[in-house]
């Protein structure tokens, strides 16, 4: 399902569409052991480009993965779901400094 959704997104004519599918993907991708890397070079690019409405769910959506990368985008966009959520998947980055 997520390789169908990853394929969906270039497809997206919104905007709006392409958050939603950006948020329906950060949803599915925790559920996976080990999301694979072409996934999450992904959602890294939509979640450092310029389009707020669409960096945040990916970023979102990246922490969910469990991908390091994330960590230091969060520290550039601080929100408190985007903090709340890299707490959760990484406890010992808070510890760390």
């Amino acid at each position: 399902m997520l390789d169908l959704l990853l394929a969906a997104l270039p497809q997206q004519r919104s905007t709006r569409a392409l958050a939603s599918r950006l948020r329906t993907i950060g949803h599915w991708i925790e559920h996976l052991p080990d999301p694979d890397a072409g996934l999450r070079d992904t959602l890294h690019r939509y979640a450092t480009g310029a389009a707020e409405e669409t960096a945040r769910p990916a970023l979102l959506a990246l922490v969910h993965s469990r991908d390091l990368r994330s960590l230091e985008l969060v520290l550039r966009r601080p929100s408190a779901p985007l903090l709340a959520a890299a707490a959760r998947r990484f406890p010992d980055a808070a510890v760390a400094s």
